[in-house]
């Protein structure tokens, strides 16, 4: 019994032996199959991306006259930006010192402003004595209307005068025409 008890136990060893050589041997079938997958997802994955940079440099390779032509436009474009840039640096610093200036115009201006206030007094005063000279001549403007009705009272009785000397005179007219001298 005890060299049966051990081919069988030796034969047990071997069919688990079988067993487990059998059962590793499937699982390297399967790591096999999902490594070989991998490869296969990986190689086409690498060749979509290949191919989406083919597309990329094709269509790069196409807008490329038209970035050339984009580009040169932008120069152009810098230059008169840079023209413009430097009239308008120009302009400014020009700007600057016709500011700079504006303080003694503005101190100009309030000396002005000073001068037509006084001048405003001035003014005002003149209203007041022309007010008063306005008066004056009215009264003189009065003074030589009474003056006028006086001459021509004076005229008119002068010439009432003249008539009655006339008339007064007219009878000693007579003793002219006797006068031996003329």
């Amino acid at each position: 019994m005890n060299e049966l008890n051990r081919e069988e136990m030796l034969e047990q060893a071997i069919h688990k032996f079988q067993h487990i050589v059998q059962l590793q041997d499937n699982l390297q079938q399967k790591t096999a199959q999902r490594v070989t997958f991998l490869y296969r997802m990986f190689f086409i994955g690498f060749a979509v991306l290949v191919a989406s940079i083919s597309f990329l440099v094709i269509l790069l390779a196409m807008l490329m006259p038209q970035m050339t032509q984009a580009i040169t436009t932008m120069n152009d474009h810098f230059t008169s930006m840079t023209y413009n840039m430097e009239s308008m640096r120009s302009s400014m610093n020009s700007m600057h010192q016709n500011v700079s200036t504006m303080s003694s115009i503005i101190k100009n201006m309030d000396k002005m402003q000073v001068s037509m206030h006084s001048m405003s007094g001035d003014v005002g005063v003149m209203r007041e004595k022309m007010t008063h000279i306005n008066h004056n001549m009215s009264q003189m403007t009065n003074n030589m209307t009474d003056m006028t009705q006086s001459f021509v009272q004076v005229d008119n009785t002068v010439n009432r005068m003249r008539h009655d000397v006339n008339h007064m005179a007219s009878p000693m007219r007579m003793f002219n025409s006797f006068n031996p001298f003329q």
